[in-house]
């Protein structure tokens, strides 16, 4: 009985500790079509993806308090083709500062010989709070109410503007650390359950075990049927 001891305490912990939450990540999918050829894309009009995750509070390489500059992974889609950019570089303005963004994506690739800039600037803020304590929000912004969308590829080489452009903002499912607390103590429980019932690995082992060894069983059940009784209820308030 001293081992299930332990293995009741066990489950208690699990439910009972509390686990920190993950910082919020978001998912940024900035889209649009380019209005002349740039890189490998020889026709105008052709749409492109920027992809990317940071987290809703990022953070800011500069002491500025007009730039945010951040580097995030990218995925850069254009018809037929996908390159990621491990390091590409961000700078999102404040609103005196121009607003908007700007992104660098560093050639060359397949894609993108010569690299590529885009700009969207003279228009909102896309954060909240200080350049230097950033957040970001969930959201869709129509990016065309910028007053400048363009695309360059550096002195001399051609550039393009940008139409149809939308930055969208979602949030990163993440898995819910109580959920996953409530499963591992519901599976200790059960273990203990099992336990109690054939400690020994007999089918009768409980005959040797003295008289008030049933009320320790009946009370190990009774606990367990509270907790699977709680976890249907917490199951069922994430569902609604």
């Amino acid at each position: 009985m001293q081992f299930l001891h332990y293995v009741l305490t066990a489950a208690a912990v699990t439910f009972l500790v509390p686990s920190s939450a993950p910082a919020e990540l978001l998912h940024f999918s900035f889209t649009g079509k380019f209005d002349a050829p740039i890189g490998s894309i020889t026709t105008s009009g052709a749409p492109f993806a920027i992809d990317f995750n940071l987290p809703a509070d990022p953070g800011n390489i500069f002491e500025s308090a007009g730039v945010v500059g951040l580097y995030a992974s990218t995925v850069f889609t254009s018809p037929g083709s996908s390159s990621v950019f491990p390091e590409t570089y961000f700078n999102f303005n404040t609103l005196n500062n121009g607003g908007g963004f700007y992104v660098f994506l560093p050639g060359p690739t397949p894609q993108l010989p010569l690299g590529l800039a885009i700009q969207v600037e003279h228009g909102p803020q896309l954060f909240t709070n200080s350049a230097l304590t950033p957040h970001f929000s969930p959201g869709t912004i129509d990016l065309q109410q910028y007053g400048f969308l363009h695309a360059n590829q550096g002195p001399a080489n051609p550039d393009s503007s940008i139409s149809n452009a939308v930055l969208s903002i979602t949030a990163v499912p993440v898995p819910e650390p109580s959920s996953f607390g409530l499963l591992c103590g519901i599976l200790v429980c059960g273990l203990a359950l099992r336990l109690s019932r054939n400690p020994l690995g007999g089918s009768n082992s409980f005959r040797h075990l003295p008289a008030h060894a049933d009320t320790v069983r009946n009370a190990d059940a009774a606990v367990c049927v509270s907790h699977k009784i709680q976890a249907r209820q917490i199951h069922q308030h994430l569902v609604d």
